[in-house]
């Protein structure tokens, strides 16, 4: 171990991802320490997913997370996505509920997505959680059709599962900070809050170009996954 820590310390590649690191600028998140906390994360996650909230966004961004979602079923060649209606009074957003840490219901289409959200790159233990919870929301809800979705920094490779998704934070980031960009939101007060919230996905959760991606194919890479994993 202190081998391979001493040959991370000294590669080049190492030492400019710290030096990125250490040029962060003043982060609302960072300051309350809660920039790499989850349920921070699944608190905006749902908020932005709620079209009657104070974002003043309406559905904007539940309508890229559907497109993503039918692209990402697509692809693992499962079941079409249904066909929603995005109006406030048809969504209705729930935190923590049987467990899940984002669910969100279409009430008109009898549809659910359960979204579990990760702070760390994609593992095995992870899919086991995600295909739990989907198994025990299909029998609760057995007149709906039920999606689950595992969100994480470092999607892995195909899942098993063609009702489960797999999404990155990258997505999310790009997503919300195009609606930033754009002026999607409105108000200043919303506008910083989104500003910060990009931020702190970029530095936090967002694979860097010397970071992530690099740093998990490392030999040091199993104990930083375990110590990232919540």
């Amino acid at each position: 171990m202190e081998g391979e820590l001493r040959e991370l310390i000294n590669d080049p590649r190492f030492r400019e991802y710290h030096r990125e690191s250490l040029q962060r600028e003043f982060n609302t998140f960072d300051i309350l320490r809660y920039a790499d906390y989850e349920i921070r994360h699944s608190n905006v996650l749902a908020w932005l997913l709620q079209p009657a909230e104070t974002h003043g966004i309406d559905s904007r961004f539940l309508q890229w997370f559907v497109d993503h979602l039918k692209e990402q079923f697509r692809a693992a060649k499962g079941e079409p996505l249904p066909t929603v209606n995005l109006e406030a009074a048809n969504v209705r957003v729930e935190r923590e509920l049987d467990y899940v840490d984002v669910t969100v219901f279409f009430k008109k289409e009898r549809c659910l997505f359960a979204i579990e959200n990760k702070t760390g790159p994609t593992t095995s233990d992870h899919f086991g959680q995600v295909k739990r919870y989907h198994e025990t929301l299909r029998g609760k809800y057995k007149n709906h059709t039920v999606k689950s979705v595992l969100l994480t920094t470092w999607p892995a490779g195909d899942v098993d599962c063609p009702d489960i998704a797999q999404v990155g934070w990258k997505s999310v980031h790009q997503a919300i900070g195009s609606l930033h960009e754009d002026g999607e939101f409105r108000s200043d007060s919303v506008g910083a809050f989104s500003d910060s919230t990009v931020n702190c996905l970029k530095d936090n959760l967002v694979s860097r170009k010397t970071g992530t991606p690099w740093l998990c194919s490392t030999s040091i890479a199993p104990y930083w996954r375990s110590s990232s994993d919540s």
